[in-house]
């Protein structure tokens, strides 16, 4: 029997990356065959806006990580960001015999059973998400597999997305070779790679910056509770430089980089920047200090958007764990400090763990610009009733019993 495989694409605004892994199941780990990455095109804030460069672009990932791993890709699981995410509460309860232990097969009844809801016309599932199981009377049931009930309810989250914008992002996937592509919420996929169970189970925001779009998720108790989007990122930091500084946006990133900062302090007031800028002066002059205004006025925007984000969610009070930043646009000088000085909650930046369960990961992509595709991989490798694509791609089938021992291996990543 050939070793199965899984395959993550995850696209950005800034950049599109491809992987392709083997689940080697002696080493009870995936194990990168290969990844490429490519400038991205077409695509803003997560949306499809021209089909043709998003298209070209998908495909020189895709050829690129299949040159590496020597293998085709013909299924993968697609990232999916943007502010037309939605987070829905749908209860469901089922009977169930008391005289039999409640299986895997009831507790996905009653997943299915909160799925059947009413949607806008313009909107489609993207996951179904096991919140707090009860059990008759008894809430807050964390496992209630093998425990005996005449009924189990539960609380689920549903994510919905724009259905156009989910047929425009696949239909740019989409090929002859390419069997099927699942979609996996951004945020969802991040939070997979870089939480503990510790945090997700205290009370925890991951907030996923990257170049077009800051995606949260919120857990508690172990569960998803909210999932959302705002449409800023590190490219509205760049343009706002650019725009005030009257310089190329090229320029105006490669400042923000090396001398930006999201705190506008005194310090280093009088330390200049000189920057080529459009007109006859062609290069100008700027203080650190005006620069880390600008980029400082952007964070406090962010920071409110996601505090008003927070507190639709009802969990602005409730992160006792506190905020784990990442994402590409995370990087920014700063911008932990600014984020903990606003919220007044413990803040970690988060990376690729080292020891996170895929094997030949280089280092360069333990950044934290590709936390969503390293998670995107993990998911793909360990499918599960709470974390589970709507609908699941079409990819090779694997073992009922390496199922169990990926699940056993990867539990640490997985909410309660």
């Amino acid at each position: 029997m050939s070793p199965a495989h899984v395959s993550a694409i995850d696209v950005g605004t800034s950049k599109i990356c491809a992987a392709i892994a083997e689940i080697n199941e002696e080493a009870r780990a995936l194990s990168l065959l290969g990844w490429s990455e490519v400038p991205s095109q077409g695509i803003q804030q997560g949306a499809v806006v021209d089909v043709a460069a998003a298209r070209g672009a998908i495909t020189a990932a895709i050829a690129g990580a299949e040159t590496a791993a020597r293998r085709v890709m013909k299924g993968a699981l697609v990232s999916i960001a943007g502010a037309h995410v939605r987070t829905l509460v749908s209860p469901a309860t089922i009977q169930t015999n008391r005289a039999h232990q409640i299986s895997q097969a009831d507790m996905q009844q009653a997943l299915y059973q909160a799925s059947q809801i009413r949607l806008k016309d313009s909107h489609q599932i993207l996951h179904t998400m096991a919140g707090d199981w009860m059990v008759d009377e008894q809430f807050r049931v964390r496992r209630p597999q093998g425990m005996h009930a005449t009924s189990l309810g539960l609380e689920a989250r549903v994510l919905t997305g724009s259905s156009t914008a989910i047929a425009n992002l696949i239909q740019c996937v989409s090929s002859k070779k390419m069997a099927g592509a699942g979609t996996v919420l951004a945020s969802l996929a991040s939070a997979h790679a870089v939480l503990s169970a510790d945090e997700m189970d205290m009370g925890v925001a991951l907030i996923d910056i990257g170049a077009g779009t800051t995606d949260l998720a919120v857990f508690q108790h172990g569960h998803l509770r909210f999932a959302g989007s705002l449409n800023v990122g590190g490219n509205d930091f760049t343009r706002d430089l650019a725009s005030l500084l009257h310089c190329p946006e090229a320029v105006a990133e490669e400042i923000k980089l090396s001398h930006g900062g999201a705190i506008a302090s005194v310090e280093g007031q009088r330390a200049e920047v000189r920057a080529r800028v459009f007109g006859d002066q062609r290069e100008v002059a700027f203080s650190t200090r005006f620069l880390r205004q600008i980029l400082a006025t952007r964070a406090d925007q962010l920071w409110d958007g996601m505090d008003a984000l927070l507190r639709r969610s009802g969990f602005r009070q409730s992160l006792p764990a506190g905020l784990v930043l990442t994402g590409g646009a995370s990087q920014l000088h700063q911008l932990g400090e600014s984020c903990r000085a606003r919220f007044k909650l413990p803040v970690r930046m988060a990376r690729v763990p080292y020891t996170i369960p895929i094997e030949n990961l280089a280092s360069e992509a333990h950044a934290p610009a590709y936390t969503t595709l390293a998670g995107l991989l993990l998911w793909g490798g360990q499918p599960n009733p709470q974390f589970q694509p709507v609908p699941r791609p079409r990819e090779e089938t694997v073992s009922p019993a390496w199922r169990t021992a990926m699940r056993n291996l990867l539990s640490a990543f997985m909410p309660g």
